[in-house]
Formats: structure tokens, C-alpha cells, sequence
């Protein structure tokens, strides 16, 4: 009898290993897939937020100030991105946005840049 109570007390506590080991796996995976998405989003608008800011250099070599000082771009899988051009004195800031939808969360993720542009002479 008294090895029969050792036995249910030796299942029991492999039971709850094997329970704590599964649960900690599952919890470090879900860590790896938002740390993954995380560094995606971080390298993937630092790109976007430099092609925003080519589209908006290249709109004020051809156009006025006027007509390029704020657009919003679609780049498609989520990520959109938005730019205003601010002018003070003789110098112009190009301030941009990027936001992105995230599939394991409900979060708009948000990179933000500042360019000085100075004016031509």
C-alpha cells in the first residue's frame, strides 16, 4: 500500500512537469513571434519611411510647396505612411509616419522620422 501512494505522488509530480514545460514552451514561442514581428516592423519602416521621403523630395523638385506639403502612402501589406512638410524660416522639416496593423495584437505599430530639408538658393 505504501508504494502505491508513492507511485501516485511520483505521476502526479511528472503530471505537473510535463504540464509546466508545455506551458513555458508555448509562452516562448508566442515571445519569439512577437519579438520576430517586432524587428519585421522596425527594418521594414525604416525602409518605407526612406522611400517616403524620396516620393516627397522628388514632389517638391517638381511641384510647390503647396501642392506636396503633406500625402499619405499605401505600401501595402498593412503598412501605410503619411509625411507633412513644415517650413520655418529658411529651412523645411519633413516629418513622417509609418503605422503598420499587427496580426498577433489589435496595436498600430508606429515609426516616426524628422528630416531637415534645406531650401534651394
Amino acid at each position: 500500500m505504501k508504494s502505491g501512494g508513492f507511485i501516485s505522488i511520483y505521476a502526479m509530480l511528472l503530471t505537473l512537469a510535463i504540464s509546466l514545460t508545455g506551458l513555458y514552451s508555448l509562452r516562448t514561442l508566442g515571445m519569439k513571434k512577437e519579438i520576430n514581428l517586432s524587428l519585421y516592423f522596425q527594418k521594414q519602416s525604416m525602409l518605407y519611411a526612406l522611400s517616403t521621403r524620396d516620393i516627397a523630395l522628388q514632389c517638391l523638385e517638381n511641384f510647390s510647396l503647396t501642392d506636396c506639403s503633406e500625402d499619405r502612402i499605401d505600401f501595402g501589406d498593412g503598412f501605410l505612411a503619411q509625411y507633412i512638410i513644415t517650413k520655418h524660416n529658411s529651412i523645411m522639416l519633413l516629418d513622417i509616419s509609418v503605422y503598420a496593423n499587427t496580426p498577433l495584437s489589435t496595436h498600430v505599430l508606429q515609426h516616426s522620422r524628422r528630416f531637415i530639408i534645406k531650401e534651394k538658393p
